[in-house]
C-alpha cells in the first residue's frame, strides 16, 4: 500500500503539464520567424556543401569519362585522342606518345580560347547535350594551357547550391510550409546519392539541378492552372 502511494506521488511529479498558451505562442513565433528559417537553411546548405567539397578533396582517382569531359570541351576539333572524328582511322595508338599530346587534348591552348564551334564539333560525337562542355570550355579558356579537376568541380558546386535552393522552394510549395522545404533540403543534401552526383565530374550534377528547377516550374504552372492533370 505504501509502495503504491509512493509510485502515485512519483507519477504526479513527472507528469507532463500541458503547454501554456503563451509558450505555444512563443514557439509558433519562433518557428515562423523568417530569420530562423534563413539561418537554418544556410547552415544546412553550408554543411551539405562542405561535405561534398571535403569528399571531393579526398578522391584518389578519377573515372575515364571525367577525362573525356575535358577532351570534348577543350580539344581543338579533335573529339577522340586515339582516332579521327568518324573513328575510322587510328592515331596515337600502338606507339609511344608524348605527354604533350594528352595535355593539348584536355586543356585549352593559346589561340583556341572560347572556340565554341570546336566544342559543338566535338560534342556531336558524344551522347550528351553540349551545355556542360561549353561551360567547362569557358572556365578553362580563362586558364590556357593549364589543367585542374577543380575547373569542372566548380560547375558541380554551383549546380549543388542551385539545386538546394530550388529544392527548398519546391518543398515549401508541396508541404505548404518553410519547414517542409528545410526538411527536404536536409534529407537530400546529406544522402549518398547527392554526394555521388556532385563529386562526379560529368554533366549529371547540372542535369540534376535543371531537373529540380523544371519540376518546381511545372508545379508553379499547375498551381496557377496553366497546366492540368487529367483524371482517369
Amino acid at each position: 500500500m505504501e509502495q503504491n502511494k509512493k509510485q502515485s506521488a512519483l507519477t504526479k511529479q513527472i507528469e507532463l503539464k500541458p503547454l501554456s498558451q503563451s509558450t505555444k505562442d512563443k514557439f509558433k513565433k519562433f518557428t515562423h520567424n523568417k530569420w530562423v528559417i534563413i539561418v537554418l537553411l544556410v547552415l544546412i546548405r553550408a554543411g551539405a556543401g562542405a561535405r561534398v567539397i571535403y569528399t571531393f578533396t579526398q578522391r584518389e582517382g578519377f573515372h575515364s569519362d571525367e577525362s573525356w569531359s575535358y577532351g570534348f570541351a577543350n580539344s581543338y576539333y579533335e573529339p577522340y585522342i586515339m582516332s579521327n572524328a568518324s573513328q575510322t582511322k587510328m592515331h596515337n595508338y600502338y606507339k609511344w606518345t608524348s605527354g604533350s599530346v594528352l595535355n593539348d587534348y584536355i586543356t585549352v591552348q593559346k589561340g583556341q580560347r572560347f572556340r565554341y564551334l570546336s566544342v559543338l564539333y566535338n560534342q556531336k560525337n558524344d551522347m550528351s547535350p553540349p551545355l556542360h562542355s561549353m561551360i567547362l570550355h569557358t572556365i578553362c579558356s580563362f586558364f590556357p594551357d593549364s589543367f585542374s579537376w577543380w575547373y569542372s568541380f566548380s560547375i558541380n558546386i554551383a549546380a549543388f547550391f542551385l539545386c538546394m535552393s530550388f529544392l527548398y522552394l519546391l518543398g515549401k510549395k508541396i508541404f505548404k510550409s518553410s519547414w517542409g522545404g528545410i526538411l527536404l533540403v536536409a534529407f537530400y543534401g546529406f544522402t549518398t546519392g547527392a554526394l555521388n552526383t556532385f563529386v562526379y565530374l560529368r554533366m549529371y550534377a547540372l542535369l540534376t539541378a535543371f531537373s529540380v528547377i523544371l519540376t518546381y516550374l511545372h508545379y508553379i504552372m499547375y498551381e496557377k492552372k496553366f497546366i492540368k492533370i487529367k483524371q482517369e
